[in-house]
């Protein structure tokens, strides 16, 4: 099953993802309640509020879809994938945590090695919600970024909340995963003058992480059930159609369960919360390259689409 938020005259829209069509995930379910014998399929119309439900609110959006794809592309609550725009699967994430050097590869071409993963633990950050943007919208270049690069990912979308959950029981803990581009800006141009620091350059990378649509994200979620092993899918990143990026998400030091289990030792995940497992190799830092005014992202995860998005200076 894939979830999407989609853009309506009222508002961001919870759907459900099916071929060409986008079926309305409240407005398809009011439907199917309609009909005798379908009590207890109401849903609500935020895909955060539907992981709220757990595995129960899962089931009843499947059932739905299984209604939806019988009632076919002439329901009123059906909507061509093509006339719709894909906005960020969750617009509205407790917490977007993404995580830092977790690819070899990607250490390497930044001229470090990777210490044994037995002697090191994951290196996590948080972005804002302002970060995200969706299917086809536009990364925006800012004054005070000076190089802006890009970093494909795969991010788990967490459905059930916890804390200190072993990697073991961390697959219960997963509604699906999708695509994030942790956007970063290398270094930053500040408009004004200032006495160096301590650490400031850390928090200048920090900050290079944190712009707006920083974080294109999408362009759905493809529940568990549909990702048998999530650590075994191609992943490949091209600008303007040039290749940039080629892995596997079996090449990530930690893995998803891993990092599950070490970030909710610290803190508690929710419904909701996305963590972005980091990126290989193949960044534009280490070409001497940038994202300029023009270019074209396509992001590429097997089993969870493309995530396509301009640039705009």
């Amino acid at each position: 099953m894939k979830l999407v938020t989609y853009a309506n005259d009222s508002g961001p829209r919870a759907g459900l993802l099916d071929g060409d069509h986008v079926y309305d995930l409240q407005d398809a379910a009011d439907a199917f309640t309609a009909q005798a014998g379908a009590v207890g399929a109401k849903l609500p119309n935020d895909v955060r509020a539907l992981l709220d439900l757990g595995d129960v609110g899962l089931a009843q959006a499947r059932r739905v879809l299984g209604f939806a794809q019988e009632q076919g592309g002439d329901a009123p609550f059906a909507h061509a994938a093509s006339e719709v725009s894909l906005l960020p699967p969750i617009s509205n994430p407790g917490k977007i945590i993404c995580l830092a050097g977790n690819f070899a590869d990607h250490i390497r071409e930044g001229g470090d090695e990777p210490p044994e993963k037995s002697q090191q633990t994951p290196r996590y950050f948080w972005k804002p919600n302002s970060v995200l943007v969706g299917q086809d919208q536009p990364v925006r270049l800012w004054e005070m970024s000076a190089s802006v690069d890009w970093e494909l990912e795969l991010a788990a979308v967490i459905g059930k909340s916890g804390r200190d959950i072993s990697a073991a029981d961390a697959p219960s803990h997963i509604a699906g995963y999708t695509i994030f581009n942790d956007i970063s800006s290398r270094d930053m141009n500040l408009p004004w003058e200032r006495e160096e620091r301590e650490m400031d350059d850390f928090f200048d990378w920090l900050n290079g992480k944190w712009f707006d649509t920083h974080g294109p994200m999408g362009p759905f979620i493809a529940t568990a059930d549909e990702i048998p092993d999530p650590h075994n899918l191609a992943m490949s990143l091209s600008v303007n159609g040039i290749e940039r990026q080629r892995g596997n998400t079996g090449q990530m030091i930690f893995n998803c369960f891993e990092l599950i289990e070490y970030i909710t030792r610290i803190v508690t995940l929710e419904p909701g919360d996305v963590i972005s497992t980091g990126t290989p190799a193949g960044v534009g830092a280490a070409a001497g390259a940038s994202l300029v005014d023009g270019d074209s992202i396509e992001a590429t995860i097997e089993r969870l689409g493309t995530l396509r998005n301009p640039v705009l200076g």
